[in-house]
Formats: C-alpha cells, structure tokens, sequence
C-alpha cells in the first residue's frame, strides 16, 4: 500500500539511531524485506510526575507516569503498520456493527464530517442520559490495562481482524512489542556523558554540554553503533548493561505508534459483548481505551449495579490479568424532574460525587462543567511554561540586577503569549491551547446550561498569580543576588 508518513512519525528527537531522509524511511518501512530483517533499538523510558488534583480535606497526590519513546525507523515501521491494520479493523467494527463502541485512537467523523474529541463523546454519553431520563449510570476504569494485555492473545486478536494468520514482517513487527527493551533515559544520558560541559578555550564552550552541541549541530543521534554496543549494551564488560526486557507474557509499551491500536484491536470480542448486552436493555455503552461507561433506563427489578456486575465478570475471560477493581468503579443514578431537567445521585464509589465526571467534564442533570482535575492540568502546564520563561529570561539579564529585573520584566505581555500558546490535550488525538477547548467546548454543549464562562475567568486569574510566582522563583534561583551569593559568573 501507499503510505505517506504524517508529521507526527518523523521523529527530531534525540536517540540512538541517525536520521534519515522521508524518501529513505518510506522505502525502508513498506519493505517487508528490510522490516524482517529490521533491528529494533530499545525504547527510552523517563517518567512524568505531576500533582494530583486534591479532593477536599485530602492531602495531595504525586502521580508518576513511565513514558517510552522507539527510534526513529522503529516508530516509523510501527506508524506504517498501524495504518495497515487499522484499516481492517475499521472494517471488522463495521461488519459487526459496533463502531460506536471503542471511540479512543480512531477517527471518527461527526456530523459536519470533522473529526470527533473527547468533547464530542461527553456530549453524546449526556444527550443519551437526558433522551431517557432516568437512568443508571456506570463508570469503570480497567486496572492497569496496557501492562496487561496478553500476547498469545493479541495475536489472536490481530489475526481475527485480518482474517488470515501474520505474514513474517508483521510478525517481526508485533514480537518489537510485546518483546520490548527499554533503557532509562537518565541513566543512558549519565554514561554516554550528556551533561558534562565541554573544554573549550572560550567561556561559552566550557559551559555547552554534549547534549547543548548536538541539539545546536542538529544531530539526533546520541552515540555511535560502537558506542551504543560498548556502553549501553554492556559490550564493556566493565559497564553493566543498561537494556531490560520485558520477560513476560503479557504487557505491551505505552508511548508506541502502534500501542493504541492494538489495545483497541484486543477488546473486539469484548465491545461487541458488552454492545449487545446493553442494547437488550435499552442502554448504550462506549470504551475510550481503557474507560468505559455504560449507561442503561431505569428498570424496576434491574440492580443498580447490573453493569458492574456484568463488566467485572466479563472482563476476566479476556484475559487472565484483566481486572476492574471496586475502587475503579461508581455508579450514579438520574431522575428526570422535568423536560430539560434531571436530578443527579451517586450511589456507589469515590468519584463522581456532585455529577457525573466521564472524559474531563462533570453533568449533574442540570449543568456541565469542566473537572477542576482538567483545570489542574492546564494550570500545571501554564506553570511549567511562565516559569521556563522567568529562567530564561532572568539568566539572559541578571548582570543588571535583582532590581531591574522586576522592573523591566513585561510579564503581562509574556502571560498573554503564554496563554494564547500553551498546549493542553485531555485523552485527544489533537491539541489546542486550553482557550481552544474552552470555546470548543461551548459550542458543542450549546443547549446545555454550562459554566465555562466563570472557570475560564478562574483560569486567567490564576494564571497571573502563577506567573508572578514563577518570576519570583526564577529571580530567587538565578537572579543576581543568588549568584554573587553562590560565586557563579554572571
């Protein structure tokens, strides 16, 4: 097939492999030959740590997440089969008629034939809910879901899809996944020496690093074939190695081209099980990878937690580690009060107390409003970007002084920047700045009492209190006085 690489699968970051021209990856990856005989690197792992966003009277919470980033060639070649077996799988949804199920990592067409978000799927999940007026609503979230997929049957599953067993190359290909390495990127920069400074003969030579000169030189790749054998590999018998593999039957990487289509290609069976039983009681369920909500008419007779009951168990035959536990779960109930008008009750869990929450947004059958655990991440990411900013701009500057500093920073200018730019994703495959969404989000919830207005107006006052902070912080940090006090040059 033709395949044309998108801007995503070309790779500018640093690894172990060089870089090479879009001609050259194309004819490289759709060659069945070379992806045979294709040697993949490890994957470098480093982890994102962040605060959770507290619930009341709780302390906060450090979240830590593994991300894993493949080379250059190896996310091509995984990019490559990812759209050829997304093409059957789409068709194999369409056959059995449950292309409304898994709505994660696909994309899926709304009525104006742009592409779906998790905003379009909250609304839809509502508009149900308020079309059948009471109603029972279950959330669940599967533990530790792409840690514990099962290979023997993901290959079963790859090959229900395809209607045929894997040819050789795609067999290569799947075993780089579910037979993964992976190095920790600290570790690899400290023994390939990324942080050491240089020993120029000017000042500005002695304070680059080998990582400052290849990011400036425009090289990705951090070390030779040699080098990546000797010191990484532990060719160097003096220099254990740094690669661990993954041993076990189960568990695939999250952060590949390829991963979320064959989490989603794994619960086939499981979508059009779960379809089915909703459907016969009037209900509708949908998977965004890993999060599923089921919602179902009241029923006298029926159990509250029906939908629990029937997903805790049916999860279990699709695979041996496949679990939802009693924390992941809540169940909340609406009562129609009047045409437009629903009352909102949780009747078990943790979450979800005041409304439903399902993909960043919370509906209490009056009105929706964005999660204050979405609004943390915004906010998160704003302090990350006005405090690189403060840095940036208080080292370039801080010869003039503690005092000029203040006085001359134009941080109004720079937050109005910040914030017109600033990235935010929430569960997407696309980004906007958070304003982005915000208006994005109005739109799609027209008809629907929403208080966006108000939190946007939270989020802009509390983005100025974080940039004065950041100021402040990096001025503490690197200003003037902090290196006279620490004897380090201007």
């Amino acid at each position: 097939m033709t395949w044309k690489p998108r801007p995503k699968d070309i790779k500018s970051y640093l690894h172990f492999d060089a870089d090479i021209s879009e001609s050259d990856l194309v004819a490289y990856v759709t060659d069945p030959t070379k992806v045979l005989k294709h040697p993949f690197f490890p994957l470098i792992r480093f982890y994102e740590k962040w605060e959770k966003f507290p619930k009341k009277g709780q302390p906060r919470k450090t979240k830590v997440r593994p991300l894993r980033y493949a080379a250059r060639k190896d996310a091509a070649i995984f990019a490559y089969y990812r759209t050829v077996f997304s093409k059957y799988y789409e068709e194999e949804l369409e056959r059995r008629g449950i292309s409304t199920v898994p709505i994660a990592y696909r994309k899926i067409r709304n009525f104006k034939n742009t592409g779906k978000c998790n905003i379009d799927f909250a609304k839809d999940a509502f508009d149900f809910i308020r079309e059948i007026g009471d109603a029972d609503v279950t959330v669940v979230d599967i533990s530790s879901y792409f840690e514990n997929l099962d290979h023997a049957k993901i290959r079963h599953t790859i090959e229900l899809v395809l209607h045929r067993p894997l040819a050789p190359h795609e067999e290569a290909v799947l075993k780089a996944l579910t037979n993964y390495c992976v190095v920790d990127r600290d570790a690899v920069y400290d023994r390939l020496g990324m942080f050491e400074k240089g020993r120029g003969t000017n000042r500005k030579e002695k304070r680059q690093r080998k990582i400052d000169k290849l990011r400036a030189s425009r090289k990705r790749q951090m070390c030779t074939p040699n080098e990546f054998r000797e010191k990484i590999c532990g060719g160097d018998r003096s220099l254990p190695s740094l690669v661990q593999k993954n041993n076990a039957t189960y568990g695939i990487p999250q952060g590949t081209p390829i991963s979320d289509l064959i989490a989603n290609i794994y619960l086939i069976d499981f979508d059009q099980q779960l379809h089915r039983w909703a459907r016969k009681r009037g209900g509708m369920a949908f998977r965004y990878s890993d999060d599923i909500i089921v919602i179902l008419p009241r029923v006298n007779g029926q159990p509250f937690d029906a939908a629990k009951i029937y997903l805790q168990d049916a999860i279990k035959r699709h695979g041996d580690r496949l679990k939802i536990q009693d924390k992941k779960v809540a169940i909340g109930r609406f009562i129609r009060t009047s045409p437009n008008s629903q009352v909102y009750t949780q009747i078990f869990g943790q979450a979800s107390k005041n409304g439903l929450e399902y993909l960043g947004f919370e509906f209490d059958g009056t009105k929706v409003e964005i999660k204050d655990a979405t609004l943390s991440n915004a906010w998160r990411k704003l302090k990350r970007r006005t405090y690189g900013w403060s840095k940036k701009f208080v080292k370039r500057y801080r010869a003039r002084g503690d005092n000029w500093l203040k006085s001359n920073a134009q941080i109004n200018f720079e937050l109005r920047k910040i914030i017109r730019t600033v990235s935010f994703s929430e569960k997407d495959f696309r980004k906007w700045t958070f304003l982005q969404y915000i208006k994005r989000a109005n739109r799609a919830f027209s008809g629907y009492n929403v208080s966006f207005h108000s939190q946007t107006k939270k989020y802009k006052s509390e983005a100025m209190s974080i940039m004065i902070k950041a100021f402040d912080k990096a001025v503490a940090r690197h200003g003037y006085d902090a290196c006279i006090r620490r004897n380090i040059p201007l």
